[in-house]
């Protein structure tokens, strides 16, 4: 596949990996299994850039790029 999300569960705070060619097939292999899905995804895009979509009851909210993916590896253990 072309890209690895990470996904971080809001509801209970798991991290799973998941491989699509898009963040909308991502989002889509998601939301089929928990159409009320709530949490995050995130991935580096072809430019290089740290991509992060919040995603709020199955639909995107916002999303946040960071041009250095080690400034994005913030999770809650390391914070």
């Amino acid at each position: 596949m072309k890209y690895e999300f990470k996904i971080i569960n809001g509801d209970d705070g798991k991290e799973s990996k998941i491989d699509a060619m898009s963040f909308k097939k991502a989002l889509k292999s998601i939301t089929t299994t928990n159409p009320k899905f709530n949490g995050a995804l995130y991935y580096t895009n072809k430019k290089g850039k740290y991509v992060c979509h919040s995603i709020m009851k199955g639909k995107k909210l916002t999303d946040v790029f960071w041009k250095n993916p080690k400034l994005a590896n913030i999770t809650k253990d390391n914070v």
